[in-house]
This record gives structure tokens, C-alpha cells and sequence, in this order.
């Protein structure tokens, strides 16, 4: 065994040290093989990920990265992006059904004969869960992945936007997965079907006390 000395636990240098390895807190090696385990993402983003110059919430990463990951996406694919007479994207898809069901894309592709067949979601998660998305093709919430689906009947594919900075390996910074309508259609039926129910019980629940 070999020791490290001279450096305080918990200074700056103890966590550099740490960086890249399978410590004593690690949850990795207990479950040999599961991928999904944050910790073993952890390792490989601290190996291939550049430190941030500012520490930035999700939140704040989201925003400033969407629209050049969609823009390259966009570009890639060949797709020509939708805005409004005054260059704004659109804010919000509301179903005709009802209108408490309600998504807002990133961005829309223009409008064929008038339908919109086409969006795009941009994720542009912190290192270790863009590593797992991208190497694995891992999609972490499926209802959001189906919804605008159920919202919009004319939509036909969805263009995932995965997207990181800071990666220093090129071809892992962005990916792209579509998810075709056709490849759930009963999963999207099963889901239409829950939320109509779930706006049904609603409307019975304050029908009885308003």
C-alpha cells in the first residue's frame, strides 16, 4: 500500500487526489455492472470533463448552452428551426383536448402544410449524467420523452439534444437521439389515457368543494 502524506483532508488538493478514483465512499464496485450508478460516471467525467470557470446551477447551464445545441443539431440534421413574426421561439404546445395538458419545447422544426411534426429537447446535463447519456443512449425520463406526444397528434419524431461544453473528447460533447412516435404508439396510448383519467379525478375532486 502505498501512502499519501502532507496534504490535510478536505483541503483543495485531498479532493483533487480523489478525482478519478474508486474511494471508500464510491458506489461502484458494490454492484459490479450497473452502469447507472452515478458514481461510476464520475470517474470517467473526472477524467474527460473540464473543471467550469464559474460554478453554475442546472438551471443556468440549461439556458446557456439549449440554443447553441440545438442550433448544431438543427444544423446536422438538416432541419430548419421554427420562430414567430417576431423571432421568438415558441413558449408553450397546448393540447386541443384540453387545455391543462401543456408542454413547452426548446424548439420547434417549421411547420409542414401547417403541422408541427418535429421538436427538439435539449439536455445538457453536468458531466458524469451527459457521459451516461451519451455512451449508454440512456433517456432518463420517459413521460417527458412521450407527453408532447399525447399534447401534439401530429408530432412524428423528437430530436433528444444532448450536449456538454466541456467534454475534451470531440465526439462525445453532442448527441443526438430522435424518438419516433411510431416506435411508442402504445406506450403514448397508455399515457393519454393516465393523464385524461388524472384530469377527470381532478375535475371530480373540485366538483365536490367548489
Amino acid at each position: 500500500m502505498k501512502l499519501i502524506t502532507g496534504i490535510e483532508q478536505n483541503s483543495p488538493e485531498w479532493f483533487e487526489l480523489r478525482k478519478g478514483a474508486i474511494t471508500g465512499t464510491t458506489k461502484v464496485t458494490e454492484f459490479a455492472g450497473n452502469k447507472h450508478l452515478k458514481d461510476y460516471w464520475q470517474i470517467l467525467a473526472d477524467k474527460v470533463v473540464l473543471d467550469p470557470d464559474v460554478i453554475e446551477t442546472a438551471r443556468d447551464r440549461g439556458h446557456r448552452l439549449e440554443d447553441e445545441a440545438i442550433a448544431e443539431a438543427a444544423k446536422q440534421l438538416g432541419i430548419e428551426l421554427y420562430y414567430d413574426e417576431n423571432g421568438m421561439k415558441a413558449a408553450m404546445c397546448v393540447s386541443d383536448e384540453d387545455d391543462r395538458l401543456r408542454y413547452s419545447p426548446d424548439s420547434l422544426a417549421v411547420p409542414v402544410n401547417g403541422k408541427f411534426l418535429e421538436d427538439f429537447e435539449a439536455k445538457c446535463f453536468e458531466g458524469a449524467a451527459h457521459l451516461e447519456s451519451v455512451i449508454e443512449g440512456h433517456i432518463p425520463d420517459k413521460t417527458q420523452m412521450l407527453r408532447p406526444f399525447t399534447i401534439n397528434p401530429d408530432l412524428q419524431r423528437r430530436h433528444y439534444v444532448f450536449y456538454h461544453d466541456r467534454i475534451l473528447i470531440p465526439e462525445l460533447r453532442l448527441k443526438i437521439m430522435t424518438i419516433e412516435r411510431s416506435d411508442y404508439e402504445d406506450m403514448i396510448a397508455i399515457l393519454a389515457e393516465r393523464d385524461k383519467k388524472a384530469l377527470a379525478d381532478i375535475d371530480e375532486i373540485m366538483g365536490r368543494y367548489f
